[in-house]
């Protein structure tokens, strides 16, 4: 299984991108990102993890939101990581190792903080 671990703020939004639309809530992600996002699922088949602080009100608020804009593009959160409070990088490897049947995966995140799985 390909997996694309998903980060959302910086990755599909923006400071720039949000007040650009005066905050809008339904701006919460940018369209356009989604849209190449959803190419990338296209061409590789992967499966979306979430591994985004927000994926805790996944339900509320923001969550609505971005469930909104994931279901205009067909795209399907197939999991999440857990968080430990500690790095991102650890979170992804605690969900690696209990979903042994994935053969490649990449990070989509703005931040640099992947040290092992960096490559």
């Amino acid at each position: 299984m390909k997996v694309i671990f998903l980060d959302i703020g910086g990755v599909l939004n923006s400071v720039h991108y949000c007040r650009s639309c005066n905050n809008n809530q339904d701006a919460f992600v940018n369209p356009k990102l989604v849209r190449n996002l959803k190419k990338i699922i296209n061409k590789t088949g992967a499966k979306v993890v979430l591994t985004e602080t927000y994926k805790g009100v996944i339900n509320k608020s923001k969550g609505y939101y971005l469930k909104k804009a994931f279901k205009e593009y067909d795209i399907e959160i197939y999991d999440h990581t857990l968080r430990t409070g500690m790095e991102k990088c650890i979170d992804i490897q605690e969900w690696l190792n209990h979903n042994r049947n994935v053969t490649n995966i990449v990070i989509l995140d703005d931040n640099s903080d992947m040290r092992h799985l960096t490559e």
